[in-house]
C-alpha cells in the first residue's frame, strides 16, 4: 500500500494519505516510525490528518489494524483526523473513535474539512499562548 507521507504547519500536522490496497502490518509499521521520528521528540502536540479517500477496498481485519496503530499514540497526538468518503470506512472509523475515547479522533467526509478543524486547534493553540505571554510555535 501507497503511504505518502508530509509533515506541514512547520512541523505540526502530520498529512498521511492511504492508497488501496491498505495493509494494516505496513500502516503499523509506519505509525511506529513517524511516533519514533516525530511524534516523540515532539515539544508540542502533533496533529494528523490520515486521507483514507483512495481506500475503496477495506478488508475485514482493517477495524483491528486501526485499533493497534491508535492504541499506539503517544501523548504528544494531538486531534486525529480520519478522512473516508465510504459507508464501511466511516462505519469502521466511527468505531474506532467510540472504541478509543480517550483519544481525540474525529471523522471527517473530506481532507479540506478536517484541515479545517485543524486550523481552528492549531488557532486557538496560538492564540493560548499569546494570552500566557508565550509562542506556541
Amino acid at each position: 500500500m501507497p503511504i505518502e507521507t508530509t509533515l506541514l504547519r512547520e512541523g505540526r500536522v502530520l498529512l498521511l494519505r492511504y492508497t488501496d490496497p491498505f495493509d494494516g502490518r505496513e500502516a503499523l509499521a509506519n505509525t511506529e516510525r513517524y511516533i519514533r521520528e516525530v511524534y516523540l521528540p515532539a515539544t508540542q502536540p502533533i496533529y494528523s490528518i490520515s486521507d483514507f479517500t483512495g481506500v475503496t477496498q477495506v478488508r475485514l481485519n482493517m477495524l483491528n489494524d486501526g485499533l493497534k496503530i491508535l492504541r499506539r499514540m503517544p501523548p504528544t497526538a494531538a486531534h486525529l483526523a480520519l478522512v473516508t468518503n465510504t459507508p464501511v470506512a466511516n462505519g469502521i472509523a466511527n468505531t474506532l473513535g467510540q472504541m478509543l475515547a480517550k483519544q481525540n479522533v474525529a471523522i471527517y467526509r473530506s481532507v479540506d474539512a478536517a484541515w479545517a478543524a485543524v486550523d481552528v486547534l492549531l488557532a486557538l493553540e496560538n492564540n493560548a499562548a499569546a494570552k500566557n505571554g508565550g509562542s506556541a510555535l
